[in-house]
């Protein structure tokens, strides 16, 4: 959609509105922190997610293999470490073996927090709570750099407008402006602007806005075109 910048004169003497557009705050392309297979995928098109929820799991058997081991090293260390204790009090052992045998349990603990982290990273998690866009790989792929997923942040929306360079400097961060959608959503929603841009186009003679508008429950999707008036303004 292309925004013309003209303001519309409404019914009600003094008010002018101007184009704007719905576009999502954020559009994540998640891919992986880490190549591997893909085991499953916990979300599709259309889907919404949490900020923090699971959405891919790598195939990851080594991975777990290598934490229980880890995890039975330090088991078998720190025990060791315990009995020998009772031994060096009884100067059986010298301060020096009971140190290397500290050491190695504290390097079995260092390994298993290694393991776990090459672990974690085989959980792919959304970085943002949002609607699932496009779903671009399935279970049993290999996954290297390309995304997985595309993920659209909804909450708060952006409210994008275009206005002509006459009204530069009129418009400030924190102005209000009530938004119009268009059927079949529609309503009147509250936005706050946000973004003034700080330069002008010399072609079209406009510059552009942005405000966001608070979308809690991802009900407005983004794409809708609509109308806004600032409010405390005759613009």
């Amino acid at each position: 959609m292309v925004l013309s910048g003209v303001g519309v004169v409404s019914a009600q003497e003094g008010v002018v509105t101007h184009d704007c557009l719905l576009e999502p705050h954020m559009l994540v392309d998640l891919s992986s922190p880490v190549p591997g297979v893909i085991a499953s995928i916990n979300a599709d098109r259309g889907d919404h997610v949490k900020k923090g929820a699971a959405v891919v799991q790598l195939e990851s058997s080594e991975e777990r293999a290598i934490v229980n081991l880890n995890q039975a090293e330090l088991a078998f260390g720190e025990k060791t470490v315990s009995r020998n204790h009772e031994l060096y009090r009884q100067n059986l052992i010298s301060a020096q073996e009971l140190d290397e045998l500290k050491l190695k349990s504290e390097l079995s603990r260092l390994e298993l927090a290694v393991a776990r982290t090459r672990l974690a990273r085989k959980r792919i998690t959304s970085p943002v709570s949002g609607v699932v866009v496009e779903r671009l790989m399935d279970p049993g792929e290999y996954v290297g750099e390309l995304p997985m997923l595309k993920i659209a942040a909804l909450d708060p929306i952006h409210v994008e407008a275009v206005l002509p360079k006459e009204l530069f400097g009129t418009v400030q961060p924190g102005m209000e402006a009530e938004v119009s959608l268009e059927a079949p959503v529609g309503g009147e929603h509250q936005a706050r602007v946000a973004v003034v841009d700080q330069v002008v186009d010399a072609a079209s003679g406009t510059f552009g806005i942005r405000l966001l508008l608070p979308n809690p429950d991802n009900r407005i999707p983004a794409g809708i075109k609509c109308r806004l008036r600032l409010i405390g303004k005759e613009l």
